[in-house]
């Protein structure tokens, strides 16, 4: 049984092997698009306690072909407002934990 299995793998691994490759585009955008999606209460980075706006500068610096979207809550609630319906709008604003609406916001920016 173990060589006949053996010889099956052989004959699979021959057969993918015979086959052509997949032909690759030289040049794809890639399908994620390369940005840092951010929201906080405050309306930009500046205005972030010392030791956080370090780190978000740190990584920024760390993936410098990566595009930073900043989302203040008024940032978002806008967002929301132009690009969803009323529903989701009143999830948003009535959400008191500001992770809780940041995570909301994102959600919204990358389905777009």
């Amino acid at each position: 049984a173990k060589v006949a299995a053996a010889q099956e793998l052989a004959e699979v691994e021959a057969e993918l092997a015979a086959r052509p490759a997949a032909a690759q585009p030289a040049e794809q955008a890639p399908r994620i698009p390369r940005q840092i999606v951010l929201t906080a209460k405050q309306s930009s980075l500046e205005e972030l306690a010392g030791l956080v706006r370090a780190n978000v500068n740190h990584t920024l610096q760390l993936n410098r072909e990566f595009r930073l979207r900043w989302f203040s809550d008024l940032d978002c609630r806008h967002y929301i407002q132009e690009h969803y319906d009323a529903q989701l709008l009143a999830m948003f604003l009535a959400e008191h934990r500001g992770s809780f609406r940041g995570d909301l916001c994102r959600a919204c920016v990358l389905a777009r």
